[in-house]
């Protein structure tokens, strides 16, 4: 996917949805492409959809849960 990312074309943003998240070596790779070229890729679970759609459902911001994962990422590089 990061090879999609760039500056002149989608962004240096990206999101991959995944039934069982991402095993070590594609967290490696994310914290590689992360600190080298400033992409992020941010991996979402089921988990994280239904709990999006829950708290879209009591009528709050989804969008938060992606903000939280973002900022644990950054924190935890």
């Amino acid at each position: 996917m990061a090879n999609y990312l760039s500056l002149h074309g989608t962004g240096l943003f990206g999101m991959i949805v995944s039934r069982n998240g991402m095993d070590n070596g594609g967290n490696q790779t994310r914290r590689e492409q992360w600190i080298l070229y400033n992409k992020l890729v941010l991996v979402l679970t089921d988990e994280d959809l239904t709990q999006m759609l829950e708290t879209k459902k009591a009528d709050d911001s989804p969008e938060s849960l992606i903000r939280q994962k973002i900022e644990d990422f950054r924190l935890g590089v």
